[in-house]
């Protein structure tokens, strides 16, 4: 989640008319040096003239003409990372690891620690005993040995150095 967070924030900075120059600017010369064909505007296609109103067409400069697809496919980028973010079961899965790592290195108090156990055992129903969460999740504290966990591999890692159950 985080990752995609920072993606968010990175792609929200070309999201402005400098950054859009900037990157027109850099694709037209490189396109010069390839001896590529200029940027060109789509045919336009006309209406049917039972929907023309009979103006004029709409006419766009070329870098106009990109500049407004450039920005639509940064929105709807945007907006997928953004949706997937919201999702239920994201937030649920940050909740878990959260709660798992706060455990593991203490640092949580036991009124939010309960609070969260309480959202996770909901989600689970009777797939999960929620005394014997409990009894485990204040175990992993012990299992640790006072080394920080900043990650889930680092309890994985704890777990298998017990060896085999």
């Amino acid at each position: 989640m985080k990752a995609a967070e920072q993606t968010q924030a990175n792609l929200k900075t070309y999201r402005s008319d400098d950054a859009w120059l900037t990157l027109w600017a850099f694709c037209t010369s490189e396109a010069t040096q390839l001896n590529l064909d200029p940027p060109t505007v789509p045919r336009v296609r006309q209406p049917p003239r039972q929907l023309d109103a009979g103006g004029p067409p709409c006419i766009q400069s070329v870098e106009e003409c990109h500049r407004v697809v450039f920005f639509q496919l940064l929105d709807n980028i945007l907006q997928a990372i953004g949706d997937r973010l919201q999702q239920n079961t994201m937030i649920l899965y940050a909740t878990i690891e959260d709660t798992i790592l706060s455990a593991a290195n203490n640092i949580q108090p036991r009124t939010v620690l309960e609070a969260a156990l309480e959202t996770i055992c909901n989600h689970f129903g009777n797939d999960l005993d929620r005394r014997k969460l409990c009894l485990n999740i204040e175990m992993l504290h012990d299992l640790m040995n006072s080394k920080v966990a900043s990650k889930i591999s680092d309890i994985t890692e704890a777990l298998n150095a017990l060896g085999p159950a």
